[in-house]
């Protein structure tokens, strides 16, 4: 899985390769996608504003949520 500037994912191995999509809230952008080994996945998001400084956050996404074609949101 790879994850592309704006929110666009893409799945490259596997038995359903495709594009996917996760929804940007709140200012943050995506940093990072990783596996739980109970298929869940983790997605890291950072933002930085001159008044609120840096932040970070995680979102949890549910494993059959991963596929072509979806919109992620944790």
């Amino acid at each position: 899985v790879g994850i592309a500037e704006g929110g666009r994912g893409f799945i490259l191995t596997g038995a359903r390769p495709g594009a996917f999509t996760v929804l940007l809230r709140d200012g943050y952008d995506v940093t990072d996608l990783a596996f739980l080994d109970s298929g869940e996945a983790l997605i890291l998001e950072r933002r930085f504003s001159l008044f609120g400084g840096f932040s970070c956050r995680l979102r949890r996404i549910a494993s059959h949520a991963v596929k072509p074609g979806a919109s992620l949101d944790g």
